[in-house]
């Protein structure tokens, strides 16, 4: 009987420059969706909305002899509740973009529960090429002042320990059988926390999910991206630009 051939390895990624990537005019070129979806927070829309990217290699003619592959970038639109969204997973899909709602207050100040399990899932079911770029953003309230909203970014570096932290966190509720109803507790459950950590939530995201295997981001006032990690002794963050 014939091996099976092994997937290739995850070619190492650097985040800060796929980040960048999602930016880039010549790329996905995100920026429409962001304004997009920061004009509906701005209104009160009063449900989730996502954005899915997909990145695929095309063969494209070059002359009457030759082709070459080329990037194809496109994007798929979701509409939700005012609690959750679908994001679609699978393929050649490796980001998404989604509002959390201005009404949802601190509790939708950065991702949910439910935010990284899909994130887990996105990477797992994510073609092999597109593994090391795998991302999810937020456009969500600030919880010290909602007439304004952050942008945020979350990747993985180590989806081994996600998988495992997310089974783990599912297993605490293994006494409720409904899927769907033991998720709902979760992000129940987080919410409050979130509520009672608004002062400093970002750094209460660190804390609670800096062990998950993944990294934190988010969006300045002049379009670039910087990583958000808890300093050395724990007390405050650090914003390290991505040059």
């Amino acid at each position: 009987m014939p091996l099976l051939e092994a997937d290739p390895p995850v070619e190492e990624e650097d985040d800060c420059e796929n980040l960048k990537e999602l930016l880039d005019e010549n790329k996905q070129n995100i920026k429409p969706d962001l304004q997009w979806l920061a004009n509906m927070y701005n209104s009160n829309e009063p449900v989730e909305h996502s954005c899915s990217y997909e990145l695929k290699e095309i063969e494209v003619p070059v002359n009457e002899n030759d082709t070459e592959w080329v990037e194809n970038y496109s994007v798929d639109h979701n509409i939700g509740t005012a609690t959750s969204v679908t994001i679609t997973t699978g393929g050649s899909v490796y980001a998404a973009l989604h509002l959390h709602p201005k009404s949802s207050g601190a509790a939708g100040g950065i991702f949910s529960w439910s935010d990284l399990q899909t994130l887990e899932d996105m990477y797992v079911r994510a073609q092999q090429f597109n593994k090391g770029k795998v991302t999810i953003m937020v456009v969500s309230p600030d919880p010290l002042d909602d007439s304004n909203y952050n942008v945020y970014a979350v990747t993985v570096n180590d989806i081994d320990t996600l998988t495992q932290k997310i089974n783990s966190d599912k297993s605490k509720w293994s006494h409720i059988s409904d899927e769907k109803e033991k998720i709902d507790i979760i992000n129940e459950e987080l919410a409050k926390d979130y509520r009672q950590n608004k002062n400093n939530l970002e750094k209460y995201f660190l804390e609670r999910f800096g062990s998950y295997g993944i990294s934190l981001f988010k969006l300045n006032s002049d379009e670039e991206w910087d990583e958000l990690k808890l300093n050395a002794t724990g007390t405050d963050i650090d914003e390290i630009p991505c040059e």
